[in-house]
């Protein structure tokens, strides 16, 4: 499959993409990704993997290998998306409550925003093989607001989310979910609730707590109020995206910006918005933060065409307005 029916690929300008140098074998990928297996029937697979992922790089521009590409497919899909059955029940259900939209009046923002530039990010994280990219974005949009609005520093327990919010956890829920959690109960740092990537018992140490107050969900009919949020309040806001190019989406490099996603079934994923930008060419995109490791696209960060509603990224944006 050429890359011009995964996705139209527009380069943007300034990015530096950081990654192992070319990796052709197998050898040299458990090397670059200090990979570790545990039989030889394990690794004889992760093998297998690989050369199908090798051989979808090589055949569409803008693809790379990554420390995701020693996964099947099916693998994949079951260890680092959410469940689509559990996902879309509780969507059908926290959808028919009311959730207060932010009182944002659209207007002329800045032309190019980048949080990263502003130090009103943490670091990269990575979820591992687990459900809990609504976690990972709920926390990273408190995390971001926290800096934004106090300058300060915070690493904060996705585990308490996993563990504590949901049901499964690792199987998939909503940014709701976990906000709403924090906000009810505070949470605590990571270094006194470590991540494992699994589904725990909820037992969250007597430590500092730390909660938001408010947070809305911004009107998706108007995408200038997204951009004014972001002008405004300088914080990430965290969203659902929906996937179908599950394979394309893996492999993603982070040399251009995303313009089309083609596909059946769709696959739920919750990342960050961070900032807007436009190409030379004139292509209007937001920058986005995944949970995924550094080794993801540019660093960890992605770039999808504004104004488009690609893979659903518009519709459910949650921004912390108050700590």
């Amino acid at each position: 499959m050429k890359s011009s029916s995964i996705a139209i690929l527009v380069l943007v300008l300034g990015i530096v993409n950081a990654r192992p140098a070319s990796i052709t074998t197998f050898e040299e990928y458990k090397q670059a990704f200090g990979k570790k297996y545990e039989s030889i029937e394990q690794e004889m697979e992760a093998r297998k993997n690989f050369l199908e992922s090798l051989q979808f790089v090589q055949e569409n521009k803008g693809a790379a290998i990554n420390h995701l590409s020693d996964l099947s497919l099916q693998q994949f899909e079951n260890t680092y998306m959410m469940s689509r059955e559990s996902y879309e029940a509780t969507v059908r259900a926290q959808l028919s409550a009311k959730l207060d939209f932010c009182e944002i009046t659209a207007r002329t923002t800045i032309a190019a925003l980048d949080l990263r530039s502003l130090n009103h990010l943490t670091p990269i994280r990575d979820q591992g093989a687990c459900g809990s990219c609504w976690a990972f974005a709920g926390v990273a949009a408190v995390e971001s607001a926290y800096l934004a609005y106090k300058n300060q520093t915070l690493n904060l327990a996705e585990q308490e989310l996993v563990d504590c919010a949901a049901n499964r956890g690792c199987h998939g829920d909503t940014v709701p979910r976990g906000l709403d959690y924090i906000q009810e109960n505070g949470i605590v740092e990571e270094q006194v609730y470590e991540y494992n990537a699994r589904e725990n018992y909820c037992e969250p140490p007597e430590k500092t707590r730390h909660s938001i107050q408010q947070y809305c969900q911004i009107d998706h009919s108007n995408v200038h109020l997204i951009k004014t949020a972001l002008d405004t309040y300088r914080s990430a806001l965290a969203v659902i995206i929906n996937i179908h190019n599950i394979n394309a989406f893996r492999h993603y490099d982070g040399s251009y910006v995303m313009r089309s996603d083609r596909g059946i079934l769709p696959h739920y994923h919750a990342v960050n918005i961070v900032g807007y930008g436009t190409t030379s060419e004139g292509v209007e995109y937001w920058i986005v933060r995944n949970s995924w490791s550094d080794s993801w696209g540019d660093n960890g960060f992605g770039y999808f065409e504004l104004d488009e509603d690609l893979m659903q990224i518009e519709q459910y944006p949650y921004l912390v307005v108050s700590l």
